[in-house]
């Protein structure tokens, strides 16, 4: 509590007596949050890509990228030199 200064004692004290004195609609109101957000968590994993997938691509583009660069870094020397 020491590290959140704008929280009092007497309202740490409340929050817990308001648990005890209502525990059971505390319960159901968590219970049905974590249910809402595993459902917003499934929506959005239906919709985004499979983000392995999308890094697999990013890098075999970058792979090419380089490979290309050396290439062309390669065939600038040989020309280089053939002259």
């Amino acid at each position: 509590m020491q590290r959140y200064s704008t929280l009092s004692l007497s309202d740490v004290y409340s929050a817990i007596g308001y648990y005890l004195r209502h525990q059971e609609t505390v319960e159901t109101y968590l219970n049905y949050r974590e249910q809402l957000a595993d459902s917003v968590r499934q929506r959005l994993l239906d919709i985004q890509p499979d983000m392995g997938v999308v890094r697999s691509r990013l890098l075999a583009q970058k792979n090419l990228e380089k490979i290309s660069a050396v290439e062309t870094a390669s065939t600038q020397t040989k020309s280089a030199f053939a002259d």
